[in-house]
């Protein structure tokens, strides 16, 4: 696909701006223009994506990914978060917790 031309008009300070990140990165300042609108780009589709997901079929919060570094509990487990079957109120309901914690009994036991 031939790339399209644009004509862009700078600011003396963001052109000046624009030929250090040049420079820097040991390019033209047409591809360092280039390459920063392609990451804007990539970024604003990013979020764009995000808000698009971020409540699912359910009704829970669709996660985001993370980068490993900064990654919670929460985050490593999210996509097995509605896999399992299972009352809907378990997390609230207390008659839930009554025996919770106890010895469960063994057929021919009995618990200390």
């Amino acid at each position: 696909m031939p790339a399209a031309t644009h004509t862009i008009s700078f600011s003396d300070d963001a052109c000046r701006r624009l030929e250090r990140l040049a420079a820097r990165e040991g390019v033209t300042p047409d591809v360092a223009a280039e390459r920063a609108i392609e990451r804007v780009l990539a970024q604003a589709d990013a979020e764009t994506s995000a808000e698009a997901s971020t409540a699912g079929g359910d009704g829970h919060a669709a996660v985001q990914d993370v980068p490993p570094e900064a990654a919670t509990a929460f985050d490593l487990v999210a996509d097995l978060l509605g896999t399992l079957d299972g009352p809907p109120d378990l997390s609230t309901n207390k008659a839930y917790l009554e025996a919770f914690g106890e010895r469960a009994h063994r057929s021919g036991t009995k618990s200390a």
